[in-house]
């Protein structure tokens, strides 16, 4: 038998209330990476992102389960993430996407708030204030460019590229929710088949031989690997040595860094530097590219009419130091600064 307060005090829940009590509505919430982390090994949840803000909502699957708790169906639009002052992953929820959940999850959110200082990433805080798209992210950059290179390597409309993801980006090519062994291991597999799995063999065919022969009779006769066929024919076209080797290095070295599946769960780790070392291999890659397509159009003789953002290299890096200044310390949105 419950009582009634006790009632009214579930109907209410803790963010309807201070809702309720007339703080803004727009407010910013931050939370520990702990309660993200169970939403994100929960099957029943989906993470969509675009680069700098982030929606997490229950599965069409679940939503439709009858028999699930509906305290568990819940969307939270416009995330943001950043960091603490221990440079722990924190992200931030508005408060009236707070208030529409379930009380009881209201209550669960309510004991993983973030109470130290904390920093939120620039680009969100400005696609929030203003409704402007930020400059493009790295993954967003790169991805740009795999398009352009696909654009000046054409061979009979076979690129070189098989696919630029453009109409499906794979959920694991971003910022690293969490900065642990296994999300950054989930990043590098998936880097790796947009790059080095993603040269197209066909691309080659009647510009260099694909087969590399040894025979008379030490016989070999076997196909060569994408990197090797691409390092051929950038060098048969004129490309220079200096920028073949950079494009070259940087791609060898992601697929370097893809590490077999571990058996031990012990392997996973929550260390930052997983962060950095995500932002310093994407960045590199990133500069690599700007050169060689730079190179490929010089070759080609073909001017490249490159977005804004591109030709003026404004790219968001999302690094620990660019987000942890202090005009992002404890931020709050304008329209919540203007109200108080």
């Amino acid at each position: 038998m419950h009582n009634n307060q006790g009632e009214k005090t579930m109907i209410e829940g803790h963010y309807t209330r201070k809702l309720t009590n007339g703080e803004c509505s727009y407010k910013l919430v931050y939370f520990e990476a702990d309660l993200l982390r169970n939403i994100i090994d929960d099957p029943r949840y989906v993470i969509s992102n675009n680069s700098f803000k982030y929606n997490i909502s229950i599965t069409e699957e679940y939503d439709n389960d009858a028999t699930l708790d509906e305290k568990f169906k819940f969307i939270l639009d416009n995330v943001g993430f950043g960091f603490d002052e221990n440079n722990e992953r924190i992200f931030a929820v508005l408060l009236k996407e707070l208030s529409e959940l379930h009380p009881e999850m209201q209550k669960r959110f309510s004991v993983y708030e973030v109470k130290k200082k904390t920093y939120v990433d620039p680009s969100y805080i400005k696609s929030m204030n203003d409704g402007e798209w930020p400059d493009p992210s790295l993954f967003s950059a790169i991805l740009y460019q795999i398009e352009q290179i696909n654009n000046l390597c054409s061979n009979n409309d076979v690129t070189l590229f098989k696919s630029d993801y453009k109409n499906k980006t794979p959920i694991e090519f971003n910022i690293l929710l969490l900065p642990t062994k296994k999300e950054y291991d989930s990043f590098i597999k998936v880097f790796d088949i947009m790059l080095s799995d993603n040269i197209n063999q066909k691309f080659f065919e009647g510009q260099i031989d694909l087969i590399e022969f040894t025979n008379e009779d030490g016989t070999k006769e076997k196909y060569k690997g994408t990197i090797a066929l691409l390092k051929e024919w950038l060098g048969e076209i004129g490309v220079s040595q200096e920028i073949i080797q950079k494009s070259i290095r940087i791609i060898k070295k992601v697929r370097s860094q893809r590490s077999k599946p571990s058996h031990n769960i012990r392997d996973n780790q929550f260390n930052i530097k997983y962060i950095q070392n995500q932002n310093n291999i994407v960045l590199e890659v990133y500069n690599a590219f700007r050169l060689l397509i730079d190179e490929l159009s010089r070759i080609k003789e073909i001017k490249v009419k490159h977005s804004t953002w591109y030709v003026e290299n404004r790219i968001a890096i999302q690094s620990l130091e660019e987000i942890k200044n202090n005009d992002n310390e404890n931020y709050q949105l304008k329209i919540c600064q203007s109200n108080q």
